[in-house]
């Protein structure tokens, strides 16, 4: 018959030990979270988030949420235009949606301008600002034939807002803003 002796102390599990088979578990539960949680690029594969990319990703972001106010002051400029309402309580009504058109224009034209903008995008940039200035001056025009509604003013200010829809458009069709 065979005498087994134990110790009680080499049943004890060593911090050391515990330590040892702590860390594999740990690194393959931290490499499975970047895996789940890393960028990809169109192709799948994983991207490198720079502080750089990561500002222009940031920027775009905010430049598709500039086009969809462009093009919701663009609409509102349009309806504006298109109606003829004679009556003074139909113009003032008229006037306090130019005012509020004019409003949101001014201060998307403003958060354009003051954007902070990465390097890569400042040709992005500047076809933005020239964007929110022709609207500027759509809604400019179009207050002036509100204030003073002539057939003149009229062709005038459709003529602006003709010009803005175009650099509108050019932007919605620019590779960046394209997904």
């Amino acid at each position: 018959m065979i005498n087994l002796r134990v110790f009680r102390y080499t049943l004890r599990i060593s911090p050391s030990i515990l330590l040892i088979l702590l860390i594999p578990l740990a690194v393959a539960g931290l490499y499975r979270l970047g895996v789940a949680v890393t960028p990809r690029d169109g192709s799948g594969h994983p991207m490198v988030l720079s502080p750089s990319l990561h500002a222009a990703r940031q920027y775009l972001k905010q430049a598709r949420t500039w086009l969809d106010d462009l093009a919701q002051i663009d609409t509102d400029l349009a309806a504006l235009l298109d109606e003829s309402d004679e009556t003074a309580e139909e113009l003032y009504a008229q006037g306090q949606q130019m005012q509020k058109v004019g409003e949101r224009t001014t201060g998307l034209a403003q958060r354009v301008a003051l954007a902070e903008t990465p390097v890569a995008l400042v040709g992005l940039r500047d076809r933005f600002v020239a964007a929110t200035g022709a609207y500027r001056d759509a809604a400019l025009a179009t207050a002036r034939w509100l204030n003073a509604p002539t057939e003149a003013a009229h062709q005038v200010a459709i003529t602006a807002l003709q010009e803005a829809r175009s650099l509108r458009i050019e932007l919605e069709e620019s590779q960046w803003l394209t997904k």
